[in-house]
């Protein structure tokens, strides 16, 4: 059932005269649409002669075509269908040209009407534009973007050091080389390297003064010269008592956080220990048989010959 609207026909406004009223009396009419317009390889439903306001017709396309537009128009107050026709048309889009960068979502080339595809630039680039595209009637929505190389600004200074080599713009994947002036230390990593987040990593070194106290070995001690404090990066040789198995490394460097690694432990060595008592068990035991032996098997002595006292009948 049409919902009717009315439009006025005649003059709007009337004048009173001497006459009386001038004009004829406008009327009000329901309002009504022609035919809308026919559009290439395309039909609409329903066909009619005239349309009341508000009655609508669809479109359709042959079979392959896109719809390009809205696929149903409405009559409006105005007299006329809105809004305008849509176009029947044969929708492709080209794959997309974009250096640097890799599709992530979509499928691959045709493309058609609708389609969609997503793209990624590669580590080290970052993408000026956007990265989801549609397939329409024009190309592609929005255009494709560009993917261009990450920069970094210089990194920081040290104090007494300096960097080479020494640009005003670097790119991903460049690197500066630190160094520090003579009689410093260099603490931290010596090579930096523009990254795809635009600054360069790691955090920059510092040139100090290191220095490490002498290890204290509990049960050990440093071999060779001994000194109260040792340079950065020098390294130091240590050793157990005797009698004490180590724990740990023998070697240790001195870093910017003390001695790498940590002192060893000496601890008292009990295997050792028991090997000596396994040795003294052993000599004991033989000394025992070597003395047991030689009672047992020892030659006896010449017993003194017995005399006998035939008067007293006894033995002299």
């Amino acid at each position: 059932m049409s919902v009717y609207s009315y439009q006025l026909v005649g003059y709007e406004i009337r004048n009173c005269r001497e006459t009386g009223w001038d004009g004829r009396p406008p009327l009000c009419e329901a309002v009504k649409c022609q035919a809308p317009p026919d559009v290439t390889d395309g039909t609409f439903e329903p066909a009619e002669e005239f349309y009341a306001y508000g009655d609508g017709v669809t479109y359709s396309c042959k079979r392959g075509l896109n719809l390009i537009g809205s696929s149903t128009i409405i009559c409006s107050d105005k007299g006329h269908f809105r809004p305008d026709p849509p176009q029947c048309l044969l929708v492709t889009c080209e794959r997309p040209e974009i250096l640097n960068a890799v599709r992530i979502e979509g499928k691959s080339p045709p493309y058609k009407y609708s389609e969609f595809v997503r793209y990624q630039c590669n580590k080290g680039y970052k993408m000026e534009g956007y990265d989801r595209m549609i397939c329409t009637e024009k190309g592609w929505d929005p255009p494709p973007p560009q993917c261009t190389v990450v920069k970094c600004k210089p990194p920081p200074a040290v104090t007494d050091g300096t960097f080479n080599p020494d640009k005003e713009q670097y790119t991903y994947g460049d690197e500066v080389t630190y160094s520090c002036k003579r009689g410093l230390n260099l603490v931290g990593s010596s090579v930096l390297t523009c990254s795809d987040k635009g600054h360069f990593q790691p955090d920059p070194p510092q040139c100090l003064h290191t220095t490490c106290d002498a290890p204290h070995i509990i049960n050990g001690f440093i071999i060779g010269d001994e000194s109260t404090f040792y340079r950065y990066k020098s390294s130091v040789r240590v050793e157990c008592y005797s009698f004490y198995k180590m724990e740990g490394s023998d070697i240790l460097t001195c870093e910017e956080n003390g001695w790498n690694p940590p002192s060893p432990k000496c601890y008292f060595n009990l295997v050792w220990i028991s090997a000596v008592i396994i040795v003294a068990l052993i000599f004991f035991f033989l000394v025992l048989c070597i003395v047991y032996c030689y009672m047992k098997f020892r030659k006896p002595s010449e017993s003194p010959p017995v005399l006998w006292d035939e008067a007293t009948d006894a033995i002299l």
